[in-house]
Order: structure tokens, then sequence, then C-alpha cells
């Protein structure tokens, strides 16, 4: 069963949230892993608030989260014009995974997390 986790971006001045996005846990088995996977979905930032950094402060915290959570890798499924964002945060398209739903185009994207160690910190 998954669980999940539900993120939001509020600025002092604001009651409502500027950024939001949810963060679901799940087992990937199968071939030998057992391992646990995060994925990150309805990630929204106020259109008045893009392109002012508060969207990947968010994910930021969300993806140190997801490594604090024992996730072996953080996926999306990312319109294709947004895979551009992903990737500078360093998540890599999955080759032959894209799809289209609802008329919209999307590829999966994903990254490895790992712990930092004791010399990264």
């Amino acid at each position: 069963a998954a669980t999940s986790r539900h993120f939001g971006l509020f600025l002092l001045d604001k009651d409502e949230p500027v950024s939001v996005v949810s963060l679901f846990w799940e087992r990937r088995e199968g071939q030998g892993v057992d391992e646990s996977v995060a994925q990150f979905r309805k990630f929204c930032t106020r259109v008045s608030h893009q392109r002012k950094g508060y969207g990947t402060l968010l994910l930021e915290r969300l993806v140190a989260d997801a490594r604090a959570g024992g996730a072996k890798s953080l996926w999306c499924n990312a319109r294709v014009e947004q895979a551009g964002y992903y990737r500078k945060l360093g998540l890599y398209e999955v080759p032959g995974r894209a799809f289209e739903k609802d008329g919209q185009r999307y590829v999966i994207m994903e990254m490895p997390l790992r712990r930092p160690t004791a010399r990264e910190k």
C-alpha cells in the first residue's frame, strides 16, 4: 500500500499556498529488486508566482524528504514541454516510457536518490 505526504509552500503574507505537490511512496518488487521508490504528482505553482524559484524550493524539500524516507529513486509523469525543467533538477527521461493521456503528451522522468556521505554533509 502506498503512503503519501502533501507539501504546500506559503508566503508569509498569503493565506493560500503558492505551490503544492504530493509525494507517494511505494514498493518496487520483481527481478531481484525490492526497494522503496517515490513518485511526485499534482505539482503546480500559481501562474503569478512561477519563475521565482518557489516550485524549485518545494521540490528540493520533497527530494530531501523522499531520500530521508528511504526511497531509492524518485519519479514523475512530466508533460513533454516541462521535461527541460525537470532535467535541470536532476531527473532524466526513462527511454521508451512516453505516453499520451487526455490529449497531453507525457514522459516518465526519474532520478536516483542516495544518502549523502558524511564528507558531503
